[in-house]
């Protein structure tokens, strides 16, 4: 399993370690290894020669969902996860001026959902009804929620995510919101799919302009978002995060690299949520002498392994949860908003799957 440990925790992996007898995995954190005060990580030692006495660990920053099987909690534990689904987009909807973006999450509705329904409005068609389709997209946001069929058709779209990789239409959305967000270009963006979804995805220009253009018909007022980054960067050469930490831009800045402005307060806020959230669970760990290991940073997620009984699992989920769902004050009208989390619980590192991995990690109603 991941095994990032330090303090008083690591004598007591060790002693589960040498109990056990099962391998162990672990990788080295590099603090600066990111503009955005995410981690990055390597191997703890390597060399050019293929040794295993020599080579040890890895980075362990991006592993693929589908590999994530072979990372397993201790016997006796199970691994919880706290993730910050769709934290970046929420930020986003916060620096905005209050528009439709900032109402889906007065609304509880994901923005990839959102805009993979209405990009692919006729694809959907040959799987639910045409009519409550129609009815959906002429539907304010404020009133989707009210439609007796919205959630069979929100369950729908996010399934879209499982299907042919010609039809993985709620993924295609996500990547919708986030090139449109961070100022993308159609090639650019047509490149990110491609790579993303391991070459199997291949849009067309002439999609990839449509999907970017119907983002910002829908949500204009990212627009005017871009432009303060851009007169900020270009007048001040400076931009902070939520937390106020500090990014300077000491070069030229041009419509070829603001992209890396629009990033840095959204990206940056939430690696720095996490980084804290972790080291005050550490705290609470040590100061009430608990029985958890925490075993991974993925940037805007935790995972800590607790002992299996109700007592453990339920204690760790809310630690959690306290620390990660940190309040902020939109800079743009002062109006206060709240990170939320999704709490994922299993054996393994995977996401769950009926069938092909009953022990995975799954979702959990709070």
């Amino acid at each position: 399993m991941l095994n990032n440990v330090t303090g008083k925790q690591t004598k007591r992996m060790v002693k589960v370690h040498n109990k056990l007898s099962v391998p162990r995995d672990t990788s080295h954190w590099i603090v600066s290894g990111t503009n955005t005060f995410r981690l990055a990580s390597k191997k703890i030692l390597s060399s050019l020669r293929d040794t295993p006495f020599i080579n040890f660990g890895g980075n362990r920053a991006n592993i693929e969902k589908s590999m994530r099987r072979i990372w397993c909690a201790d016997k006796g534990y199970k691994l919880l996860q706290r993730d910050q689904g769709g934290a970046e987009a929420l930020i986003v909807a916060y620096l905005c001026k209050d528009g439709n973006y900032r109402a889906l999450f007065r609304n509880g509705i994901k923005p990839h959902t959102f805009i993979a329904l209405h990009v692919f409005k006729e694809q959907f068609k040959k799987y639910f009804d045409p009519d409550k389709i129609n009815i959906a997209c002429d539907t304010k946001i404020d009133d989707l929620k009210k439609l007796d069929f919205w959630k069979e058709l929100d369950k729908l779209v996010k399934s879209s995510d499982e299907w042919h990789h010609n039809e993985r239409y709620y993924f295609i959305g996500k990547k919708i919101v986030h090139a449109s967000s961070y100022g993308m270009g159609a090639n650019k963006y047509r490149m990110s799919v491609l790579e993303e979804s391991g070459g199997t995805i291949v849009l067309s220009k002439m999609d990839a302009e449509l999907h970017l253009m119907t983002f910002f018909k829908l949500f204009p007022e990212i627009h005017g978002w871009h432009a303060r980054i851009y007169e900020q960067v270009k007048k001040f050469k400076e931009l902070r995060n939520l937390f106020g930490f500090p990014f300077a831009f000491t070069g030229y800045v041009d419509e070829s690299n603001i992209r890396e402005a629009y990033a840095f307060i959204p990206q940056s806020t939430v690696g720095t949520i996490t980084n804290i959230a972790i080291t005050e669970t550490q705290e609470y760990i040590e100061e009430h002498n608990k029985d958890w290991h925490i075993l991974n940073n993925d940037h805007d997620s935790m995972v800590v392994e607790a002992p299996d009984n109700e007592t453990d699992i339920r204690e760790c989920s809310l630690v959690m949860k306290q620390y990660i769902e940190k309040e902020f004050i939109s800079p743009v009208d002062k109006c206060k908003f709240k990170m939320r989390s999704g709490l994922s619980i299993g054996y393994n590192w995977a996401p769950y799957k009926e069938k092909e991995n009953p022990g995975g990690l799954k979702e959990v109603e709070e």
